[in-house]
């Protein structure tokens, strides 16, 4: 639940259930996400030459222990983590194909970026559902049906699932905000998050790392709680079509209490 919720059924579900998952393989994105991961790579190495100090970031420790079995070798210098991405079932197919687009994002509380979460609590918010197999195409360009055809060749829709990405995400030198408004300073003072003093809403772009040289902004945004968020913390990339990779893709169902 919560205020962010775009599909409130059923009413007072409690948990959810694994219905089915698969691994993207798409050359093309992997290979634009590792060009960028060198360029990272770089970029820290000279950020941390000059003095200045990079943050480990840390997910919450149930995700990050349900996470620990895939098979992958992050990069936790570069601030690698698995993170998660919910959708509509009519976006699945062009995330999965072409990646993210930040510059098709919506305006949000934290800028115009990628939003993505640590906990499935916080994705399923954003997410709306798959009823059934779509057996007629609507148009020459059917998102549905073909994602349809796709995932279900043999017809076997498992109903009423809503879907969420698992994500390599990239964080790199990373900023952590409260408010939107302001970053939080390692001596605990706040300066402004967005380059140019813009406000949240509209911004895409987070100010420049204190100490780099040459200039670099924050490479992606951690939203703590205890200012604008109160239950979840989310996690927000400005550059997504990067620094993010959609991995594997899941279809969950909602549960709810069962009659006494």
């Amino acid at each position: 639940g919560g205020r962010d919720l775009r599909y409130a059924e059923p009413k007072g579900y409690t948990g959810f259930e694994l219905a089915a998952a698969w691994r993207i393989e798409n050359p093309a994105l992997f290979g634009r996400y590792a060009a960028e991961a060198d360029r990272l790579r770089e970029t820290l190495r000279r950020i941390r030459e000059s003095g200045v100090a990079v943050p480990r970031v840390g997910v919450r420790e149930a995700f990050e222990a349900a996470t620990r079995q895939l098979p992958a070798q992050l990069d936790r210098d570069l601030n690698e983590v698995w993170l998660l991405h919910a959708t509509s079932p009519e976006n699945i197919l062009q995330i999965a194909h072409t990646g993210f687009n930040e510059r098709l994002s919506s305006r949000g509380l934290f800028g115009r970026g990628i939003y993505f979460a640590e906990d499935i609590g916080k994705a399923d918010q954003y997410s709306t559902p798959d009823r059934d197999r779509k057996v007629a195409r609507d148009g020459e360009e059917d998102g549905l049906h073909d994602l349809h055809q796709l995932l279900y060749p043999a017809g076997d829709h498992p109903k009423d699932v809503f879907y969420v990405y698992v994500c390599r995400v990239m964080l790199g030198a990373f900023a952590r905000t409260a408010d939107g408004t302001h970053y939080l300073s390692d001596n605990g003072g706040a300066r402004p998050l967005w380059r140019g003093g813009g406000s949240a809403g509209d911004s895409r772009e987070l100010s420049d790392i204190p100490g780099a040289a040459p200039r670099e902004p924050f490479h992606a945004l951690v939203a703590e709680l205890g200012g604008c968020l109160a239950r979840y913390r989310e996690f927000v990339s400005f550059h997504g079509g990067t620094r993010a990779y959609p991995e594997y893709l899941v279809a969950y169902r909602r549960m709810w209490p069962r009659l006494p």
